[in-house]
Parts: structure tokens; sequence; C-alpha cells
């Protein structure tokens, strides 16, 4: 590690620091103060003396930076994270390739967003633009990055931002609306299957769905559901792990068991590994539904709908707020008001009971 004194024409001094180890380009950066120079010189030797050395240079493509951030911040994310990141850094690969981060710009993102708008719908584009801004900010916590790098890649991250909101195409998604037509659910109930196998699969998933809807419970939480987790006697589910353990104090939540529910359980035979289906990730659950939903001809019928229709059924039923999310797993109204859709003939009817009541009581 070298330090030179430098001064300006100005008068100003600034020191110049450079690292230099075989096998590695060498790294420079200028400081104010010697001791910041030495400082950073001392971390870079550090880091390159026991591998954790990463350079990130001019010469380094967009690609091979998030690749590096995903790599450095693995232990800080869900595995859910880990694989969204993974999949928006493999599609911005496919896309840029190995062009230079300092040959990106607002235009150069913009048009891969719309290359991205071509198969996915707006809400999709706005969450991959998430990501991405998130992991530009973020790549100044690196465990080397050069000093130019430090500062263009954050500011690169902001301008895309500010500069998809005045274009308008950051705007917030419209929250999905949906829920389980009757037709629709007569057409998955009545679906058959000739071969032995074939049939036993469908029946299985036909309970999933029905599942889905008793309980309230996401893809990811009934895949992950495993025996033990159930409460025969006091007629209970312990959800382990839910999508917002991280705004509660308390990891998971325990939801009560519906009569039919419980009949369900009763007709699905004991597995090996424990678990109450058998799918092992979210994924699968999901990729089973799309195959059966196009078999069926169903149009736009999500298997997280059987969700929204479970807890907007609970609404008609006319549970609170506070005892819906205790099942839901909601933290708050604002939230649970996305899959909350009210039936319009049963509120009617609640409406023009009301003043019958109001007589009697009288």
């Amino acid at each position: 590690m070298n330090i030179h004194k430098r001064k300006s024409s100005k008068g100003t001094v600034s020191y110049q620091v450079k690292v230099r180890k075989s096998g590695l380009p060498p790294q420079i950066a200028t400081f104010k103060t010697k001791h910041e120079a030495k400082a950073w010189g001392t971390q870079i030797e550090a880091q390159m003396i026991t591998g954790q050395y990463v350079d990130v240079t001019k010469k380094h493509s967009l690609t091979y930076i998030l690749q590096c951030y995903l790599k450095n911040a693995t232990g800080n994310l869900t595995k859910g994270s880990v694989d969204n990141y993974t999949g928006v850094v493999s599609r911005v690969e496919e896309y840029f390739g190995n062009t230079r981060i300092d040959r990106i710009g607002y235009n150069q993102f913009m048009a891969y967003f719309e290359w991205r708008a071509s198969t996915l719908k707006p809400s999709s584009v706005g969450r991959e633009q998430g990501v991405i801004f998130t992991m530009l900010r973020k790549c100044e916590t690196l465990p080397l990055v050069d000093n130019n790098r430090i500062n263009i890649l954050p500011r690169l991250g902001d301008m895309l931002r500010e500069g998809l909101k005045l274009d308008g195409a950051s705007e917030r998604p419209v929250h999905r609306v949906r829920r389980v037509a009757d037709f629709e659910w007569e057409l998955l109930m009545s679906s058959q299957m000739k071969q032995n196998a074939a049939r036993a699969r469908l029946e299985k998933f036909k309970l999933c769905c029905e599942f889905a809807i008793e309980t309230c419970m996401r893809e990811g939480e009934i895949a992950a559901l495993q025996r033990p987790d159930i409460d025969s006697k006091k007629g209970t589910i312990k959800i382990r792990k839910s999508k917002t353990d991280r705004h509660q104090k308390i990891k998971g939540r325990v939801i009560p068991l519906s009569k039919r529910a419980k009949e369900i359980i009763l007709q699905l035979p004991p597995r090996l590994d424990g678990s109450l289906f058998g799918y092992r990730n979210a994924a699968a659950i999901s990729s089973k539904w799309g195959r059966e939903s196009k078999k069926l001809g169903l149009v736009d019928l999500h298997f997280h709908d059987f969700r929204h229709e479970g807890i907007s059924q609970l609404f008609d039923l006319g549970w609170g707020i506070e005892q819906v999310a205790a099942v839901s797993g909601h933290t708050d109204w604002k939230s649970l008001a996305i899959y909350t859709h009210l039936n319009v003939g049963k509120l009617n009817t609640k409406l023009s009971e009301a003043p019958q009541a109001k007589m009697q009581a009288l």
C-alpha cells in the first residue's frame, strides 16, 4: 500500500492511496485526510489477503455488480427474497449481458422495463423495478466498491426512481379484486380423471383448494404444514412461519379449524415426510393449480384467490376485523381490506332485516 500527498493548483491537499496485489487489478482512491486513506487501504489489503475482496470498477457489468450484491446479502435475505432477487438478476443478465455499468443509464433501463412489460402485468413490472432499485442502492455495502462507484450506484437508483415517477411508470398497482364464482367452484369440484393415480392426485388437490378457503392460509403455509402442527383436541393449527412475522413480535400464529377443515384432514392419509398434502413448496402448489385451471378453462383465477374467498366469507358471516385478522395473519386493516369483498346480496339482506329487528326490540 502506497499513500501519496497531492496538492491541487488551488492549494487543496488530498491523499491518494494505491493498493496492489498479484492477480488483482490495482485499487486507487483519493481522500481528504491521510487517516482516511490509510484506513481504506488497510481494509482493502485485509480483504484481498482473506479472499473477501470483490472488485467493482467501471469495466464491470451491471450483471456482475448485482451478482456480487446477491452473493454478499444472501445471509440477510429470506429464502423467498433470494429466489426473487436471483430471478431478477438472471433476467438482467439475459437483457444486458456484460454491458458495463457506466454505459447503462435511464433510457437503457426504460427499454428493459418495456421489454419486461411485454410478458408481465404492470404490477409485476413494478415489483421488479423495486428489486433493481433496492439492489442498486445497497451495492455500496459490498466489501469493496471503488470510490466513484459508491457515489454512482445509489445515484443511478435514485435517478431511475425519480425518472419513472415523472413518466408515471411506477404508479402503485391496482390491487386484485377477485372472488371465486359458483360455476368455477362447481367446475373444479366436478372435474374427473380416468387413471387411478391421476384421479387420486386430483382429489387430493381439490381438498387442498377447499382447505385454503376453510383456513385462509397461503400456499407456502399450506405446503409447510406438518401433522404435529395440528391439534385435534383443541381444534387448532399452528402456522410456524408466516409472511407477516417480521411485523410482529411473535413468530407464526394459531388459527381455529372449521368443521369442514377437520373433515379434510381426516380424509388425507399420513405421509412419511410428515406433511399434510405433500407439496414441496408454494411454487409446487401454484404450478399444480396452473395446470389444472388451464385444463378446466378457468380464466384469471389464481390459487391465492381461494384465500381471498375464505377471508371474504368470514366477513360475510359477520366476523369482526380483529377476528378475521387473527385467522388471516394480517397486521392492519389497510392490508386486510385488499381481500375483503363483501357479498352485496347478503349485505342487502342484513340491511333489510335490521329495521325489523329494531321494531321487535321496541
